[in-house]
C-alpha cells in the first residue's frame, strides 16, 4: 500500500537534512490520503539553478533531481529512487512550504505540476520544510496510508541517525 506511492521516498528531504545535521525531529501526520511532513531544519534552498527554477521547485518537478543532491550514499540508495516528483506527480495536489530566516515561502501543485512560482507569504513561522500532499486516490484503489506500515518501514531503513526523533501526530 505505501509501496503505490513510496512514502519514504517523501521523507527523504528531512532525512537528508537530518544526515547533515540540521534537522533534529520530523513529525508526520497521515489521515487517509492526506500527508503531512515537516522538519525543524534550515528550510530547503530555493536558490535558482542553472535553468532559473529554484531547488525546492526542481525536486517536485524533476526526475532524480532530489537524489542527484544527496552526498549520503545510502539515502539515495535507500530512500530516493527516482525522487519526490513521483509522490507529486500522484498527488491530487501537494504544497511545498519552506521557512527560511522566520519568512514563510509556499508553492503549490495541482496533478504535479506547479500552480505558481514560490511566493512569500508574508507570515513569520519557526524555521524548516514542510511538505504536503494528497494523493489522488485513483492510484491507490480505495486504500490508505497505514500508520504502522509507515513506522515498520522506517524502522527497516536503518540509516544510523541517533540524534533525530521522529513522531507521527494523530
Amino acid at each position: 500500500m505505501i509501496e503505490a506511492v513510496n512514502a519514504p521516498e517523501a521523507l527523504c528531504l528531512s532525512l537528508a537534512e537530518a544526515h547533515c545535521g540540521t534537522v533534529r525531529h520530523i513529525g508526520i501526520n497521515v489521515d487517509g490520503l492526506d500527508v503531512e511532513i515537516r522538519n525543524d531544519g534550515l528550510g530547503i534552498s530555493l536558490e535558482p539553478d542553472c535553468f532559473g527554477i529554484p531547488f525546492g521547485e526542481a525536486i517536485m518537478t524533476t526526475l532524480y533531481a532530489c537524489r542527484d543532491h544527496k552526498e549520503h550514499e545510502r539515502l539515495k540508495r535507500e530512500v530516493c529512487k527516482v525522487g519526490i516528483v513521483v509522490v507529486n506527480a500522484l498527488s491530487h495536489t501537494a504544497s511545498l512550504r519552506v521557512s527560511h530566516e522566520a519568512t514563510l515561502h509556499e508553492q503549490t501543485y495541482t496533478c504535479g505540476q506547479p500552480d505558481a512560482p514560490f511566493a512569500d507569504t508574508g507570515r513569520q513561522a519557526p524555521r524548516g520544510t514542510t511538505l504536503r500532499f494528497v494523493v489522488d486516490e485513483q492510484f491507490l484503489k480505495d486504500r490508505t496510508f497505514d500508520q504502522a506500515d509507515l513506522q515498520a518501514r522506517l524502522g527497516e531503513l536503518d540509516l544510523d541517525l541517533e540524534h533525530l526523533t521522529i513522531s507521527f501526530v494523530p
